[in-house]
């Protein structure tokens, strides 16, 4: 369901500031070139718009919000493979980011997305610092799994599934709000 999730060309530029703003505050204390951040940027892009490994789990529509989790998790694997780190490092940093993301509701595409977004941007960073830095891999720990993809699995399963009823009491919530304010104007 997730009707709630703002989509298309907002969900675009929301996740292309979530990596920006994570390769930024992780750029301001390790120096990398300007290159580096460039192709860092595509690959965090190719990892979650739309179509990418997160989103087709979750899918595009999700009570949880879609672009914080995406772009999250494609920003911290990126800035962990522009840092010189390994895939199983990349997709350590993504569990850990998904660890503190999973739960986060979408409530419709508005201003405050750009607080998640912050947010997700970063978990970005610290989860592929602490990885960078020596972090082991957490092993399984609630729905995060020492497997990437059964984690990503878990984090969609936990959205279509255990969100659903979150989803359409957001709506209702959302719904009411609306014309409550209609009535005060």
């Amino acid at each position: 369901m997730g009707s709630t999730q703002g989509g298309g060309r907002f969900l675009n530029v929301m996740c292309a500031v979530a990596f920006t703003l994570a390769a930024a505050a992780c750029a301001a204390q390790d120096q990398p070139p300007v290159e580096l951040l460039v192709r860092g940027d595509d690959m965090g892009h190719s990892l979650d718009v739309n179509e990418g490994f997160i989103k087709a789990h979750t899918g595009r529509l999700t009570p949880v919000c879609g672009c914080a989790i995406a772009a999250g998790a494609g920003a911290a694997a990126a800035l962990v493979r522009l840092g010189g780190g390994t895939p199983r490092q990349a997709e350590v940093a993504v569990a850990l980011l998904l660890s503190s993301l999973q739960g986060m509701v979408c409530d419709g595409a508005k201003g405050s997305c750009a607080l998640k977004v912050g947010t997700a941007a970063a978990e970005a960073c610290t989860s592929a610092l602490l990885v960078l830095r020596g972090l082991e891999d957490p092993q399984d720990q609630g729905m995060i799994s020492s497997d990437f993809v059964v984690t990503a699995r878990n984090v969609g399963d936990f959205s279509r599934e255990g969100l659903m009823s979150a989803d359409s009491a957001i709506i209702r919530i959302l719904q009411d709000m609306e014309a409550a304010s209609r009535e005060r104007s």
